[in-house]
């Protein structure tokens, strides 16, 4: 197999925007994982400065073999001249007639093969393994590291609601998560956190920060909503953790009411993440809890938020999806033990959005939420907001 490897975070970093790793994700380094008579086992080909050449750094990242990035073309030369039916892995296409650059182009994995298919035009490539379907099922061993990157990942969301307040940048409250993620024992955040205020905490706005040169930063208003969407980063994995709150530290009454049925919906729907179930399963007994709370609804807002939840908006963007290697490894559509899931409704009502995600582990008997302890309703939220102020 032969692919880009990604490092670090998802996100970009508004202090380090000019892909630098280990400060955000990008590709980086050929990485080669082959059997060979001559070399066995999985070998990667490094740039100088990536990664320190010799044993010890191969079994510090439980690879056989690690090799100079200058000694890669000689490598494939060789392999191919030891056996041309071997076939280049990764995440490719079948057939040369849809591999052309105009349709490579684009993207960085289209790129890094267009570079493969140039230099070795008689080699056969084919598509690699699934690399969220591998990674979906966590052993013990890696349940444990991710119970504490939910601890860590809960300190931050705690800290991001108590850095909430009108008048203040979001950057400086961003910075306030990315200190508790410290504190807490991780070694990074996941992705630079999303404490985005205002018409920034549209998901559609919010991820235009990946290319904005000031990360959307704006200073925060009363009367607002925020989206605190945090995770940390510890021993190869990254959390995902997040809620909505207000700016000011109370929710109005409309907001009191459509938060606290946002959260009565899905906490029903938490009871059907059971394994064999699916996310439409899911999904419909979010839609279900609020048809059920729907006429006893008593604010313009509150009903105004059923009404968006029962509509084909609601399912654009509403999601469940792997977390572990990476805060966002995949969507998920059937449930198995071992999954280890953040389930993330997430509605627009009249310019003000709603967002809920947890860390949860998948047993046999259901869900187990990783990211514990943290407020849901609107009560919990403002009492955790004023506890830290």
């Amino acid at each position: 197999m032969v692919t880009g490897s990604w490092a670090g975070p998802a996100r970009p970093s508004p202090v380090n925007p000019s892909n630098c790793e280990p400060c955000q994700g990008h590709w980086t380094v050929p990485q080669i994982i082959t059997p060979s008579a001559r070399e066995p086992g999985s070998l990667l080909h490094a740039p100088y400065g990536y990664v320190e050449l010799g044993p010890a750094s191969a079994e510090r990242l439980g690879l056989d073999h690690i090799a100079s990035w200058n000694d890669f073309a000689s490598f494939v030369d060789r392999r191919l001249a030891e056996d041309p039916t071997l076939v280049i892995r990764g995440p490719y296409r079948h057939d040369p007639a849809n591999a052309t650059s105009a349709r490579l182009v684009g993207h960085e994995a289209g790129l890094w093969e267009n570079a493969l298919r140039v230099q070795w035009p008689q080699a056969r490539f084919g598509p690699a393994p699934n690399a969220d379907a591998l990674r979906a099922l966590k052993d013990s061993t890696e349940v444990a590291v991710l119970r504490r990157v939910a601890a860590s990942s809960v300190a931050a969301l705690r800290a991001g609601l108590a850095a909430l307040r009108p008048g203040r940048r979001q950057r400086e409250a961003e910075l306030d998560v990315v200190a508790a993620c410290v504190h807490a024992g991780a070694e990074r955040v996941s992705f630079w956190p999303w404490l985005m205020t205002g018409s920034n905490s549209n998901i559609a706005v919010a991820v235009q920060s990946l290319a904005h040169d000031q990360f959307l930063d704006r200073v925060m208003r009363a009367g607002e909503l925020a989206r605190v969407d945090v995770g940390c980063a510890q021993e190869h994995y990254e959390g995902d953790v997040g809620r909505t709150a207000p700016v000011s530290g109370r929710f109005d009454q409309g907001q009191r009411e459509a938060w606290d049925l946002f959260v009565s919906a899905y906490r029903t729907a938490l009871n059907i993440v059971k394994p064999g179930r699916t996310s439409q399963d899911v999904f419909a007994a979010w839609q279900a809890e609020f048809e059920r709370r729907r006429p006893q609804l008593q604010t313009a807002f509150g009903k105004r938020t059923a009404d968006v939840a029962l509509s084909t908006e609601a399912a654009k963007l509403w999601q469940m999806h792997g977390v572990g290697v990476a805060s966002a490894e995949g969507m998920l559509n059937t449930i198995h033990v071992r999954q280890v899931l953040a389930f993330e409704p997430i509605l627009t009502v009249d310019g003000a959005r709603l967002y809920l995600e947890d860390m949860i582990l998948v047993t046999p008997d259901g869900a187990e939420v990783l990211t514990k302890g943290l407020p849901y309703t609107a009560s919990e939220i403002e009492a955790a907001m004023r506890a830290r102020r």
